[in-house]
């Protein structure tokens, strides 16, 4: 509510309203200062196929821990991709007293006649005390949002990335051990995928080529 006041044409009515209004502000109690995270933000394919399921994990973190907290969700967005979503236990997600960190599974069916497009929402997840008190104060949740990004295509796509790569110990004889961890970026499953490397001597006098079949 706004007030338009006049000081100079009625200066004690303007002191009167003044006091009368601010008696009426409600004072917020002190809240101690609680971090929250989340990790990825984001439930997100490039090339997803109809008739498919898309998985993710969301990790949620909060350092109020003195309580009970409970996960609610709220959608905004394509009204068609908001029938698509489940949320794992949606109605009992509870981050427990004393507990910091809590998982939230996601996954979107998509339709065998989903239209070929882009589709896009964003769900807000928010921790609030699973028992709320009567209090004098002003009751703040922590939250934060979940993009979700979904482009439904019409091909099979192979994609994917390596995310990291180790030798293990080489021992004269033996077979070169090397882990890989392959990302898939794609919308078709990479079961026994080959890859070829070419490995060179410290001096780059020598290469040798092999194949590496995954398991």
């Amino acid at each position: 509510m706004k007030y338009k006041i006049h000081l100079i044409a009625l200066p004690i009515f303007a002191i009167l309203a003044f006091l009368t209004y601010s008696a009426f502000v409600p004072v917020q109690t002190p809240v101690a200062n609680a971090a929250f995270g989340i990790s990825p933000p984001w439930v997100k394919s490039e090339y997803a196929l109809p008739g498919t399921t898309i998985t993710q994990t969301i990790n949620l973190s909060s350092s109020n821990t003195d309580r009970d907290m409970k996960v609610t969700a709220r959608y905004t967005g394509d009204k068609k991709l908001k029938k698509w979503i489940t949320i794992e236990n949606e109605d009992n997600i509870i981050m427990k007293k004393g507990q910091t960190r809590i998982q939230v599974n996601f996954r979107v069916d998509i339709p065998k006649r989903a239209g070929i497009r882009h589709y896009s929402g964003d769900m807000a997840l928010r921790l609030e005390p699973l028992v709320k008190e009567q209090t004098s104060g002003v009751a703040i949740a922590l939250g934060a949002n979940v993009d979700i990004d979904i482009e439904v295509v019409g091909d099979e796509v192979i994609d994917f990335k390596i995310s990291s790569a180790s030798i293990d110990p080489i021992t004269e004889g033996e077979p070169l051990g090397v882990n890989l961890r392959v990302s898939n970026l794609g919308n078709i499953n990479l079961d026994n995928i080959k890859i070829v490397t070419d490995i060179w001597s410290n001096d780059r006098s020598e290469e040798h080529t092999s194949e590496l079949q995954s398991h």
